[in-house]
């Protein structure tokens, strides 16, 4: 096996096992997501609701590392907040709105349950993935390393949050029907 493929396969066995605290990238992308929803409303004020509410799914959800974020740290609260704070202004309501109906408006998942579909996609794709080293590392922390574990922590998190038995369950279709059916 060359060294730079093995090299390779130790940082995602690293990335995949290891604990991390994720505040900082976590406050860094709510600060860019406002950044981002300001731009929207700054730059389309005057269009229609259903427009921003467009551009804002369109550039204001990117969130491509958010797969790697531990799903129970304290500060997606605070990025889902953020999110919701975009909606109720985009929508012209009052603060007070509650957060249910911003979703039910948008015709969107909440926020939270975005990055828990995508998580799970994730975690699957790595447990079905062609390449050993993807599939043992993700393997072990879903069913060994399980709260010890980054993946396994998040498995668990999705699969509670969408009141699954399993990881490879979870997919868009049943995250969207158990939030209609909540």
């Amino acid at each position: 096996m060359p060294l730079s493929l093995l090299a390779a396969g130790l940082t995602l066995v690293i990335i995949l096992t290891t604990h991390m605290n994720n505040q900082t990238d976590i406050i860094h992308r709510k600060h860019s997501l406002c950044g981002q929803m300001n731009d929207v409303l700054w730059y389309f004020g005057k269009r229609q609701s259903i427009a921003k509410l467009q551009l804002m799914k369109i550039y204001c959800t990117g969130f491509y590392d958010s797969v790697l974020w531990d799903l129970d740290h304290p500060a997606i609260s605070a990025f889902c907040a953020a999110w919701r704070k975009g909606l109720r202004r985009l929508w012209g309501v009052p603060y007070c709105t509650h957060s249910s109906l911003l979703h039910v408006m948008s015709n969107f998942l909440s926020l939270l349950d975005e990055l828990c579909c995508r998580t799970a996609l994730f975690i699957k794709s790595c447990l079905e993935s062609d390449s050993p080293i993807v599939s043992t590392a993700a393997r072990y922390g879903v069913y060994y390393g399980r709260m010890n574990s980054h993946r396994g922590r998040n498995a668990f998190f999705c699969c509670s949050r969408c009141a699954v038995t399993g990881i490879l369950s979870v997919t868009r279709n049943v995250v969207s029907h158990y939030v209609d059916s909540a």
